[in-house]
């Protein structure tokens, strides 16, 4: 949620009322949580300028990762950390582009095997070197210390989430609103 909402406004102004230092942590969550949606949607732009997705990065990537060795298709989806019915559709769209070759296991028809293209692994080539331009674009302005006080902060940032997430049931279904 970008600071400058009206949602997140009422947000600050509850947090202002239980003080400064409040209000402070609430306005850098906001700005660090927009500033990572930003960030996510610039580098999902670079994937997008070579015509691939960033769930198609994914699984191209763990292909390249194994080439050019074929992989099954259960092992390529929790690899990219796909749901099976999301991933028959990457690997359509990937297939009908000619990066992605599928065959049926000789032994058992049930067990399909996946494999880079060469048209495949020049694509993934390609995005990776974008992917990497963009991320060093993007950082450029910021120094080894910068960089460094990021990943402090994220891993901070993570553990306060972990023990948070432990201390609330569940989610349930979204059924509400």
């Amino acid at each position: 949620m970008h600071p400058d909402t009206l949602p997140a406004q009422i947000l600050l102004a509850a947090a202002r009322q239980a003080g400064p230092v409040a209000e402070l942590r609430c306005r850098a969550l906001l700005e660090r949580a927009a500033c990572s949606d930003a960030l996510h949607a610039a580098l999902q732009r670079e994937l997008a300028r070579g015509g691939l997705t960033e769930s198609g990065f994914r699984v191209l990537a763990v292909l390249r990762a194994h080439a050019p060795a074929p992989v099954r298709r259960p092992e390529v989806e929790a690899a990219a950390g796909l749901a099976p019915q999301h991933a028959a559709d990457v690997l359509t769209r990937l297939e009908m582009s000619h990066f992605v070759r599928r065959h049926l296991d000789g032994r058992d028809r049930r067990l399909v095997w996946l494999r880079l293209t060469p048209a495949g692994e020049a694509q993934i080539d390609t995005a990776i070197r974008r992917y990497v331009a963009g991320v060093m674009a993007v950082t450029e302005p910021l120094a080894e210390p910068d960089l460094a006080a990021c990943l402090t902060l994220s891993e901070k940032l993570r553990t306060g989430l972990d023990r948070r997430a432990a201390q609330l049931p569940p989610p349930r279904a979204a059924s509400q609103p």
